[in-house]
């Protein structure tokens, strides 16, 4: 499994540079020009162009192989009480309740943030009393902190916008992709590394770009047009080694056959 250290940034970065293929691979009739060039092959080597073998798509990992594991902390009912001093006991709520425990993993760094804060704030300014309920706060601060790397995969790359992003459905649309781009830049720029905090402003912007990539599948449509192109280079190569090369260049000079073949192949 990947590092979530460098994992997302991984991720990211090969997503930019799925972007750059897509802006310099042309992509109209991928199929038909692949059938031309093959048809070119075959027609000046004399063999026959293989039989189509299926599209090797690979498809986007499934939440269960993606999905970092994320800590929880428990705090009995005394425990509870006590943190309203730390204006605490309403995001204890939320997170306990049926809409807290299925929130999207986005929303979640959202609140485990927003805990961390008012935690350190209380702690700093003195609002606990109890030696015992301030090492067990320090504690929970310290295991959130830790577990902030994991969460921001989880709410990018196991996320469902990303693997809209990724979909290889043959009806997937390009979308507005220097927005998703855009998004993607962004995002490549991790705010919770060396236990650096989001700012308030990247917490709200992350939805909006999470919408932004899921808004375009070219992610999912230059990952078809690889493998599109993995496959036909694979019957190219079928045929060109079918072929007879005392044939096509007897007496080890080449045949006007043999120099149309070669600017083909060198074009």
């Amino acid at each position: 499994m990947i590092k979530t250290k460098n994992g997302v940034l991984i991720i990211i970065t090969i997503a930019l540079m799925i972007f750059t293929l897509w802006w310099l691979i042309p992509g109209n009739s991928d199929d038909a020009r692949w059938e031309d060039y093959l048809s070119r092959l075959a027609r000046l080597s004399g063999q026959a162009v293989p039989e189509r073998a299926p599209l090797p798509v690979l498809v986007y990992p499934g939440n269960r192989e993606l999905q970092q594991p994320i800590p929880e902390q428990r705090v009995n009912l005394l425990e509870y009480l006590e943190l309203r001093h730390c204006n605490l006991m309403t995001l204890i709520s939320e997170r306990n309740s049926i809409l807290g425990k299925l929130q999207a993993d986005s929303l979640r760094l959202k609140h485990e943030v927003t805990f961390i804060r008012r935690a350190r704030l209380c702690l700093a300014n003195g609002k606990l009393d109890n030696a015992e309920l301030i090492a067990l706060l320090e504690q929970v601060v310290a295991e959130k902190q830790a577990a902030l790397p994991a969460l921001y995969w989880n709410a990018l790359v196991a996320s469902e916008e990303f693997r809209q992003f990724f979909s290889q459905s043959p009806s997937a649309l390009a979308g507005d992709s220097q927005a998703a781009l855009l998004s993607l830049t962004q995002l490549a720029q991790s705010p919770v590394e060396n236990e650096a905090m989001p700012s308030p402003e990247q917490l709200f912007g992350l939805e909006a770009r999470l919408q932004q990539i899921a808004h375009s599948q070219v992610g999912g449509q230059l990952l078809r047009r690889l493998a599109l192109a993995l496959r036909e280079l694979e019957r190219g190569n079928a045929l060109l080694e079918s072929i007879d090369p005392v044939a096509l260049c007897p007496k080890g000079r080449p045949t006007p056959r043999a120099r149309k073949l070669r600017n083909v192949l060198d074009n």
